[in-house]
């Protein structure tokens, strides 16, 4: 027979380790949500700089078809900090656009590649 201490050490540490694991669990929660809170936030900067993207791609091409010329300063127009951020704001939109087209051509292609080796 056991001495009437040893029951509550064992109700004891049943306590602590349960304390332990109660204690992991509300961490890994709490990583789980502070990560699932910044890839939204993520998402919604995303999303917020493509609307952003296409608004100012339809204003441009709207004032390309009114035919509106900015008004040209004393500078030259091609010199214009607004114009160059423009031709470099396009061309990083092409390239980007460019390289999904590409990396979805490939990936395709891999899935076509995969599929005839498990037929054969």
């Amino acid at each position: 027979m056991r001495a009437s201490g040893v029951y509550e050490d064992d109700d004891d540490m049943t306590k602590l380790k349960q304390d332990v694991l109660d204690i992991r669990e509300d961490s890994k929660s709490k990583r789980t949500r502070k990560h699932e809170n910044e890839q939204d936030r993520q998402d919604e900067l995303e999303l917020a700089g493509e609307k952003a993207c296409s608004e100012a791609e339809e204003w441009v091409s709207k004032r390309m078809a009114l035919g509106v010329a900015p008004t040209v300063s004393k500078r030259d127009a091609s010199r214009e900090p607004t114009d160059l951020l423009l031709a470099f704001e396009t061309k990083r939109h092409d390239d980007d656009h460019a390289y999904r087209m590409q990396r979805l051509k490939f990936e395709q292609d891999e899935q076509e590649i995969r599929r005839a080796e498990q037929r054969h």
